[in-house]
């Protein structure tokens, strides 16, 4: 576990420039999501240079879906930063500037939907994908009314996050299969 966690370190030094980025002593996934901090942001390479990945911000609040997610994005993606709830993740957001922000809708401190519309007052330009265990129409419309462009059920996270990923990006919208569509 902790190879993934140096592994997100180095893609995330490799993304910066003259930025210093920190680890704490606990693994990203075991336990402190909250783990990797930048202290630039501002210093990102624009997205879309040379070859370089999107960059990627992951907020759930549990280490094992963290680790799934990482992994499955790491072919495609450069994972920016995690965090471990809202509040934290919307301070990432305007740090980081990601291309695109992964969150869980059940969040502490603040749930993923309130977490989005904080993004977009503030004017945060990433596209943002929400994943839930709830596919039911409440969710995603509560979920694209705060500005989200993406709702993916964790049940469907394997087959079709990576997906969803790249329509948000392309400027389109992503509803799981078991969400209803808007």
């Amino acid at each position: 576990m902790l190879g993934a966690a140096r592994e997100v370190v180095s893609l995330y030094v490799t993304r910066t420039w003259l930025c210093s980025s920190s680890f704490s002593t606990g693994s990203a996934f075991r336990g402190d999501p909250l783990a990797l901090t930048s202290t630039c942001g501002a210093h990102s390479v624009p997205s879309g240079s040379a070859g370089l990945k999107p960059t990627v911000l992951l907020a759930d609040d549990h280490t094992g879906i963290l680790e799934v997610v990482s992994e499955l994005l790491a072919p495609d993606y450069q994972v920016a930063g995690i965090r471990g709830d809202g509040a934290s993740a919307v301070l990432a957001a305007e740090q980081l500037k990601p291309d695109v922000i992964v969150m869980d809708v059940a969040l502490p401190l603040l749930n993923g939907i309130e977490a989005t519309r904080k993004i977009r007052r503030a004017g945060g330009k990433s596209e943002i994908v929400l994943l839930s265990a709830h596919g039911d129409s409440d969710y995603v419309q509560y979920a694209f009314e705060a500005g989200a462009k993406g709702y993916v059920v964790k049940s469907r996270m394997n087959r079709e996050l990576r997906f969803a990923l790249r329509e948000v990006l392309a400027g389109r919208t992503f509803v799981s299969k078991q969400g209803v569509a808007l």
